[in-house]
């Protein structure tokens, strides 16, 4: 049930790469107070890597509904 869309990310300088080619998503676990694990899937393969990354990087966010 989870369609992913390559939408890139945001640095912290505030510019933007990877569009079309990943997506990046921000996990629910901190690594410290300024890294966050998140996860990423790449146009060319099927593979989703887990990373940590700074929390000054923009990435996207998946909502999830309570069903209570």
């Amino acid at each position: 049930g989870f369609t992913a869309l390559p939408a890139g990310y945001r640095t912290p300088m505030g510019t933007f790469g990877s569009f079309r080619f990943t997506g990046a998503w921000w996990s629910s676990a901190a690594n410290g107070t300024s890294d966050a694990w998140a996860r990423a899937l790449y146009y060319i393969s099927s593979d989703l890597n887990a990373f940590i990354t700074s929390k000054e990087y923009g990435l996207s966010v998946r909502c999830v509904r309570d069903k209570n």
